[in-house]
């Protein structure tokens, strides 16, 4: 009957207030790493131009790849966390004012 909820118990341990305000400290160092990544990427990406995003890296693990396609990657990647970073961001300390 345990395996049918494996977070039936979760509730509880969140609601220790050391664990949960170490777990949102973590979360809310890991947003703010993520904002500061965002900025440099930002300011990096404007100063490349189209053939740097057209230039193929022959070395590349998978094959010859240029950066569109390795970035455009990166971008899906992110956007598909973008739901779970609001969900967490939501929920922190910070945000319940």
């Amino acid at each position: 009957m345990d395996r049918k909820k494996p977070f039936q118990n979760f509730k509880h341990s969140l609601g220790h207030f050391t664990f949960r305000q170490e777990w949102f400290d973590f979360k809310q160092s890991q947003l703010e790493k993520l904002e500061t990544v965002r900025e440099n990427t930002l300011k990096e990406f404007a100063k490349k131009d189209d053939d740097w995003l057209l230039k193929v890296d022959q070395k590349w693990c998978w094959g010859p790849t240029n950066n569109y396609c390795k970035w455009f990657h990166v971008c899906e990647h992110e956007s598909n966390h973008n739901g779970q970073f609001k969900f967490i961001k939501s929920r922190l300390p910070s945000a319940q004012k």
